[in-house]
């Protein structure tokens, strides 16, 4: 049953993990994607997070990926636990981690080119004719 559930547009999952861990929650946190409709998970034991997935990851990257959803719906199942570990560090340091990439992520891709750019070489007729090369240059 679900004891907790909203809007990622309303509540940012950092500060869900943060309240969830504060509150020395057991169970999983299930996230959907607003447009994907993909659906995630992040497990917790007694306020510590020990697993987490997000097709096609599990644990830290699967953490990672989540952090870059900005909208969807979540839902906190209360006692639902998973077997298997796959998340050893604390949610501080991982959360931190997974913010800084994000934010470098943010950052290259403000320097790139839109999508649908067309890359090509444009040659600098004046340039080519000043090269001059030895035949042991032009074969390296």
């Amino acid at each position: 049953m679900a004891i907790m559930q909203g809007d990622l547009s309303e509540y940012a999952l950092p500060d869900l993990l943060m309240f969830l861990q504060g509150m020395r929650k057991h169970g999983q946190l299930i996230v959907e994607h607003a447009h994907t409709r993909i659906s995630a998970g992040v497990f917790f034991d007694r306020g510590e997070v020990v697993h987490a997935y997000c097709p096609p990851r599990e644990g830290v990257p699967a953490i990672h990926q989540l952090l870059r959803w900005e909208e969807g719906r979540f839902a906190f199942l209360k006692g639902a636990t998973h077997r298997e570990r796959t998340i050893d560090i604390d949610l501080h340091n991982l959360l931190l981690d997974g913010l800084r990439q994000l934010d470098e992520q943010r950052l290259i891709e403000g320097r790139l080119p839109p999508n649908d750019t067309v890359l090509h070489v444009q040659r600098d007729a004046e340039a080519v004719e000043d090269v001059r090369l030895t035949q042991a240059e032009w074969r390296l």
